[in-house]
This record gives structure tokens, sequence and C-alpha cells, in this order.
């Protein structure tokens, strides 16, 4: 699969590069990420740890014998994101097919084999809805509201009498799930394009985001043994999105709390800190501390160099 145009990956997701005013932009997908809690997830991460360890058990009691519990555990704990990589893998692989089968190119003749039983329900679903494909992996920005995403096509079918719908892929084992829609919705209201060019697909352009239908998308969804295509209505979702946007910036940039220590505190209690302190290093420990609170001030430190006169003097 193509890379997505001026995007880079942080430990919080992706984001995506305005080649024009150099700001950053959440992704469209780490953006429901942060907002949406999938509850269902922490099943389906145990289901496959505990399907390891049972599916596994001789490797495991190898790993336990010769390094030793925890590195057999963090073994276990691997499983849900192995199974994850393999199937995003799979995703990948057939996201660069469909992109090259819309450029007229030959699938490689060593597919895998699930891969190549996925190819076969996408060759069917061009064969059932003669969709024309106007365009592939489509980097959006939308600068009024901050993001930035990948659509993975916008293709038109005779059966929607030739309107231009923003269209996303989906192999995952279960699904249609609603965030699926706002995600559309999002790529829907794009307000330009980036795209790659030159020989080396290395220089970014911006051009006019292509007219789509904005109040309805699609969702191909493909397994190795069929293809669902779903029609989202899009009707509201872009409220949706930006509440979560608001939900993102606040999980990853809000600081919503100040310590606050009692007025009686803050008159008495550093200067008893000075008065019972043992050593030197005490004392640097108590400026460390009334620092990070705000509470230092030459009141603290003259009472702070008597007492280190005294104790450095021998005095109690």
């Amino acid at each position: 699969m193509t890379a997505p145009a001026a995007s880079t990956i942080t430990r919080r997701g992706r984001y995506y590069i305005d080649t024009v005013n150099g700001g950053r932009y959440p992704s469209v997908t780490t953006v429901i990420d942060a907002a949406l809690a999938k509850p269902a997830l922490t099943g389906w991460y145990a289901t496959q740890t505990a399907g390891r360890a049972v599916d596994q058990l001789a490797e495991l009691s190898r790993r336990v014998r010769l390094d030793g519990p925890e590195s057999a555990a963090a073994w276990l704990a691997r499983a849900p994101r192995d199974t994850s990589h393999a199937a995003a893998v799979r995703g990948s692989d057939l996201h660069d097919l469909a992109e090259r089968h819309a450029h007229g190119e030959e699938p490689p003749a060593d597919l895998a084999h699930d891969v190549k039983a996925m190819l076969g329900q996408y060759e069917r679903f061009r064969a059932d809805w003669r969709p024309t494909i106007a365009h592939t992996e489509m980097t959006v920005l939308n600068r009024t509201m901050g993001y930035g995403g990948t659509a993975d096509a916008v293709m038109s079918l005779p059966a929607y009498a030739g309107l231009p719908l923003i269209t996303d892929y989906k192999t995952g084992r279960t699904g249609p799930h609603a965030e699926w829609a706002v995600q559309l919705a999002a790529y829907a209201n794009g307000e330009c394009v980036l795209k790659r060019t030159g020989d080396k697909r290395t220089k970014i352009v911006e051009e006019i985001m292509p007219a789509v239908d904005i109040s309805r998308a699609l969702i191909l969804r493909i397994r190795p043994d069929t293809y669902e295509l779903h029609e989202a209505d899009l009707t509201g979702l872009l409220d949706v999105f930006a509440a979560m946007l608001k939900v993102h910036s606040f999980a990853t940039s809000a600081e919503p709390f100040t310590e606050r220590r009692p007025a009686t505190e803050s008159a008495t209690y550093w200067t008893n800190r000075i008065d019972t302190a043992r050593t030197v290093d005490d004392l640097h420990t108590i400026w460390v501390d009334a620092v990070a609170a705000s509470q230092w001030d030459d009141r603290l430190l003259n009472h702070c160099a008597t007492r280190k006169a005294q104790l450095l003097g021998g005095q109690t």
C-alpha cells in the first residue's frame, strides 16, 4: 500500500504534515481511536493470550524453564499484537493489490493463499458493481477542523447514478462498525488533497478536493470467502467527529490539575521541614519540593541558609 502523503507515525498515532504552513494534524483513525473505548478488545486480548498458552503449551513450558517466568509471560502478552500485525499485513497487501488493479497492473504470482482469495473477492465485486475508480489512496486535509486522513478510493457505481463516493476497504473478521461511518464522513469533508509526484514520488503537491457525495459513502468489506458492500449514511456524522477531535485534544494535551495546599501549610509547613532537616541533602530535597509547589521565596531561602549553617557547624 502506498504510504500516505506527508504523514508521520508517533507514539500517539499517525499525524499529517501540512506542507504549506507546517501544521501537524492527527489522522482520522488516530482521533477515533482516542475518543472511543473498545471494551470488546479486552476479551479479544484475553482470548489471544490464552489461546497461545493452550495451543503452544510445550513452547510455553520451554520458555519458562530456559528463560524464566517473566520472559515467558512477555511472550504470552505479545500474542494479541502478533495476531494484529499478521492481519494488518494481509489488509495492507489487499489495499496494495486493489490500488494496482485500479491502475491496470497485474498482481504478483507469489501471493499468500488468503490474500489471493481476497483478491478474487475484490475482482468479483468489480464484476458485480462495475465501479469506475477515480482516485486511490487519496490523502485529504481539513485545515479548518485540524485533521488529515487517507481514503482508500473514490469510485462511481452505475447503481448510484455515477456519483463519486468515498470508499474504504475493510478486511477484519467483524463489522461493519459505527465508527467506520464517522471515518468516512471525515474523509468526505476534506478541504484539499495531498499527492505524491515526481519520478521518485517524493514531492508533495496540493490539489483541490474532488467533488464527492458528503451524504453517503461506501464500505467494501472483503474476506477470503465473500465480500460485502455497505452504504453509510453520513448525516450529522461530521459533528460527531468534531466532538471526537475535542476528546483527542483533551486526551493528548490537557493538564487540568494544579496541586493546592492549605493556607496553614503554606505558612508553616516549609519552615517546620527546614527546622527538622537532619542533613544538607534533606535541605536540598525540601528546596526541590517547595519549588515544585511554587512555595519557594526569599523568606524560605534565608531560613534554609540559617539551618544549613547550623548543620555544617554541628548545631541542631
